[in-house]
């Protein structure tokens, strides 16, 4: 089966993704919501109302805005940083093509999506910035502490919890990660080449690189402490497969970034690359072909 093909049928399998998140979350909220007659301290809802704006709707709806927004104001102040930081290298950008979907680039970047969800969450109830109690009707917290499962002294691995704002802070993560895939779909580099007569490395590479390392790192380190520390736990009280359904429920969230992806790749095109490559030079492509060859 040819490239295109396989990134054809991702496509279909990504919208149906997408729809069964969507119809999921609509029945979670309509069968979990029934359970408390208390409303939720965050807002002021009723726990039916709270599961679909910040289960559904907000996760689906934001990740769109913030798709668009933080590539927008943040690659610019990004680029002002760079040119105080390597102050002697210069910007270009390297003429790609016309950005298509690609299956494996997409799979990847969703797999990164999700440890910085998972990563920054588990920092946010680890820390204590968020009292838990703000997210779950009274009735339903308690009854959880008078199971003495050890949630009420590590909130963090509460489901409704852990869900709930990882449900909250998933398209800031959209918006951080999409930062670094602007970069990397408009071809923006940095070079420092020597001048006539001097000899050193001369250097030259995507200005991406730079960005996703710092997320990258993060994401990575922070996800691997939060997934070994929460299998020690569930283990401890025995509940794997509370730990599954956790984690099954964020994977299926990722698949709410759908349109905003679709959007992203239409905007490159559209907007980002005449936006971020103005009064940049193009760099060539160097390839084996026009490499001068070591003798």
């Amino acid at each position: 089966m040819s490239e295109e093909k396989k990134n054809h049928r991702l496509i279909i399998i990504l919208w149906v993704l997408f729809i069964f998140g969507c119809i999921s979350a609509i029945i979670n909220a309509f069968s979990q919501g029934s359970k408390a007659v208390s409303k939720v301290p965050l807002f002021g809802l009723t726990f039916q109302n709270h599961l679909l704006i910040f289960s559904f709707l907000w996760p689906l709806v934001l990740s769109i805005v913030c798709i668009i927004l933080f590539p927008l104001i943040g690659i610019p102040i990004l680029l002002k940083l760079k040119s105080r930081v390597w102050i002697k290298y210069k910007n270009g950008f390297l003429e790609i093509g016309k950005q298509k979907f690609d299956g494996k680039k997409f799979l990847r970047r969703i797999v990164y999506l999700f440890l910085l969800t998972l990563g920054v969450n588990a920092a946010i109830l680890g820390f204590g910035v968020f009292d838990p109690k703000i997210l779950l009707p009274g009735e339903i917290y308690y009854e959880t502490e008078a199971q003495g499962r050890g949630y009420e002294k590590y909130p963090l691995y509460y489901p409704d919890t852990f869900i709930g704002f990882a449900s909250i802070i998933f398209p800031l993560m959209v918006g951080l990660w999409a930062i670094g895939w602007v970069l990397e779909d408009t071809g923006l580099m940095h070079f420092k080449l020597p001048k006539e007569n001097e000899a050193f490395l001369y250097e030259i590479e995507p200005i991406y690189l730079k960005y996703n390392s710092f997320v990258k790192g993060y994401a990575g380190i922070s996800s691997i402490l939060y997934l070994v520390t929460a299998i020690i736990f569930y283990i401890s009280y025995d509940l794997i497969d509370v730990m599954a359904l956790v984690l099954a429920q964020i994977i299926f969230m990722m698949f709410f970034i759908v349109p905003a992806y679709f959007l992203h790749l239409l905007m490159v095109e559209k907007l980002h690359k005449k936006l971020f490559r103005k009064g940049m030079q193009e760099v060539p492509i160097i390839t084996q072909e026009n490499y001068p060859k070591i003798p």
